[in-house]
């Protein structure tokens, strides 16, 4: 403390000093001794005051800090002072929430969407045999992706819905995709778990692009779903021409097992034939063709499957045809085939609206007379925002056979997160 006093009396000496002897400052009468004296006496007293007061200050402190809360504490001298009241604290604003990887992502995205569906009418096609009218909930996914280094990565997702056409009680969690992905050379990706089977344009269209609020007949009867196995896949040529094929074991979707020691074997190619135009002139066309094959344990011996799709798109329209065939082969030899087409056609009016209109026939067996479906759909969609708050409502009437045609209202609300 010493040390500190004679440095600020030596400094306050300097000051007075070089205002006194400075070679730029004004002319000034000289001052006594006495009177230098004197200020540097004033000096050390104010010193003196405010050393004495922050002895106080740290005092008052300390024993605040070791004081216990109680209501009968009795206060030190010298007495506190009485410090000026507070504001009001402010609330403080909540902390982030984070979703922490466990493991060693790269990094990791949850998403996941709504399909809430309501429905009135009768049975257009044989999906809706014995289904009232109803409000359901056809779709609640919930999925994680994520990528490692090395270029591996993965999808998982879970349906907590309906997850069919057909009327369902207790609903279930149940897994769509499980799949692992190396993506390291972009002519040859693999995959392995359970995922989509390359066959069928429409069935490898995800569920929040289709425009309709149902897939076609043919699709959901002729196509093979998910499976669980191994595939491939990459560009033949970039941007113009792809392929894709796996092996799986062929019992559907959720199934470890396989019934024989027998596999599904699956492939497409797809490309695009022309593109050209520019802004609303724009056009492209795209061709595809599929095909697998399986051996199967029962009644079918074996069944082949061949699939063919064009999409033609000019400017706000599109035009969106497939044809699926399977051919069945019996234990005893039989041999019978199921096919059927669809034809899409849709119109962007502008950012919000999409009109739509389809014609369907499906045939599920060669070997039975009149058991054919025919159907046609007309509707419309409202894109609140984009496909991620979508509205879409459909008229669908159809005739099974030799019956009655029969008409449905289809209704869907989509929430993508």
């Amino acid at each position: 403390m010493k040390i500190t006093r004679t440095f600020c009396v030596l400094a306050a000496a300097l000051a007075l000093s070089s205002r006194l002897f400075g070679a730029d400052a004004p002319v000034a009468p000289s001052p006594t001794d006495a009177s230098i004296l004197e200020r540097l006496a004033a000096l050390e007293r104010r010193f003196d005051e405010l050393a004495a007061e922050n002895k106080t200050l740290r005092d008052q402190l300390a024993a605040a800090q070791a004081a216990k809360p109680a209501a009968t504490a009795v206060a030190a001298s010298p007495a506190p002072v009485p410090a000026p009241a507070a504001e009001p604290a402010k609330p403080a604003k909540p902390a982030p929430v984070y979703v922490a990887a466990a493991g060693k992502e790269g990094k990791i995205a949850l998403g996941g969407f709504f399909h809430i569906n309501a429905e009135s009418g009768d049975a257009p096609d044989a999906r809706w045999a014995g289904v009232h009218d109803r409000f359901f909930i056809r779709r609640a996914r919930l999925n994680a992706a994520g990528s490692f280094a090395e270029d591996f990565s993965f999808k998982i997702e879970g349906d907590f819905g309906n997850n069919s056409v057909g009327g369902r009680s207790g609903y279930s969690a149940q897994m769509t995709d499980g799949f692992v992905t190396w993506s390291a050379h972009p002519a040859a990706s693999l995959r392995a778990g359970q995922f989509k089977t390359p066959f069928g344009y429409e069935q490898l269209m995800p569920d929040t692009k289709v425009q309709t609020v149902e897939r076609s007949l043919p699709n959901d009867r002729l196509t093979v779903s998910r499976q669980i196995g191994v595939g491939l896949f990459g560009d033949v040529v970039p941007k113009r021409l792809a392929y894709s094929t796996g092996i799986f074991n062929g019992n559907g979707v959720n199934n470890g097992d396989n019934d024989n020691d027998d596999f599904l074997y699956v492939g497409r190619l797809s490309g695009t034939i022309a593109q050209g135009g520019e802004d609303d002139g724009r056009y492209q066309i795209d061709a595809g063709v599929n095909a697998f094959t399986m051996d199967t344990t029962g009644a079918t011996a074996q069944r082949d499957g061949l699939g063919l799709d064009l999409q033609l798109s000019w400017g706000p329209a599109t035009l969106t045809g497939e044809w699926l065939r399977n051919d069945f082969t019996s234990a005893t030899g039989i041999e019978s085939d199921s096919d059927g087409w669809a034809l899409l056609a849709t119109w962007a009016i502008n950012k919000r609206w999409l009109l739509m209109g389809r014609v369907e026939s499906f045939d599920p067996s060669s070997l039975a007379a009149n058991d054919e479906t025919d159907s046609w759909t007309l509707g419309g969609a409202y894109l609140i925002n984009g496909d991620n708050i979508k509205l879409t409502l459909n008229y669908m009437q159809g005739t099974v056979g030799t019956a009655d045609s029969n008409g449905r209202l289809l209704g869907r609300l989509q929430i993508v997160y």
